[in-house]
């Protein structure tokens, strides 16, 4: 697998399931797991898709054996390119420059929809209306915030969301932007607003405003979280939150 240069891969489960026992997948064994496709970006600003699983005959070679005695096949076959992703019209998708894809399930339903990053350091919204095995990439839209300016994070946009406060009914995705500069920029997902379903053009995401949106230490006190989570910020191998909720970096003996 090789798309040129500035390669950022991002996983989508599918809802399905693929057979990858490291003997004949078809033996009395099986093992049956969540069948994901490779999206990778690209120095030119495009995604290549790859599928997973399509040759359901293929015998893994054995990779390694667990100390459960569980063996691991090589999954690093049986990859099949499906080319650059194109939108609803029939677009290339191209976001310019080093394209970032990730995904995330941002309306609330099964289906993952497709944020893009790029070297300028903004982000594009493509709404998936297919399925996940199948996705139909809408025309992709610049993300916005709150305000409703595009979100900028000054160069290398690479955005994650993830419910990092444990939201329900619904749950609201928080952004996270990693940039150029090794830092990362966190945006509240208020949630008002969105163009998850395409029947609105507000946008719920809210930069935290101290020191300029970054992600910080205790020494910046943040809004409000409710819950606990440890990420990677500003180069530092390990950074959690602790009681008072506060981002503080805790000592560690090696990276």
């Amino acid at each position: 697998i090789d798309v040129t240069s500035n390669s950022v891969p991002a996983l989508l489960n599918t809802g399905t399931t693929v057979d990858v026992s490291p003997t004949n997948p078809n033996s009395n064994t099986p093992k049956v797991v969540p069948k994901y496709d490779l999206y990778v970006g690209n120095s030119l600003g495009n995604i290549r898709r790859f599928t997973f699983g399509n040759n359901d005959n293929i015998d893994y070679p054995v990779y390694f054996a667990t100390s459960s005695g569980d063996a691991v096949g090589d999954y690093s076959i049986n990859w099949n390119d499906q080319g650059n992703i194109r939108d609803s019209a029939g677009n290339l998708i191209d976001v310019g420059e080093d394209s970032a894809p990730t995904f995330c399930k941002i309306n609330n339903d099964t289906i993952y929809h497709m944020f893009v990053g790029n070297k300028a350091g903004y982000i594009k919204f493509y709404r998936n209306t297919g399925t996940n095995v199948t996705p139909i990439w809408q025309p992709g839209i610049s993300v916005k915030d709150n305000e409703g300016f595009d979100i900028y994070s000054l160069g290398s946009a690479k955005p994650v969301l993830e419910n990092l406060r444990g939201t329900t009914n619904p749950a609201l995705n928080d952004l996270f932007i990693g940039n150029k500069t090794g830092n990362v920029y966190y945006y509240f997902n208020e949630g008002t607003g969105g163009p998850w379903d395409g029947t609105t053009t507000t946008w719920p995401f809210k930069r935290v405003p101290y020191k300029n949106g970054f992600l910080a230490d205790a020494g910046s006190e943040t809004s409000t979280f409710t819950g606990g989570v440890g990420v990677p910020v500003n180069g530092f191998s390990r950074v959690g939150m602790r009681n008072s909720y506060n981002w503080e970096i805790l000592r560690c003996s090696q990276d």
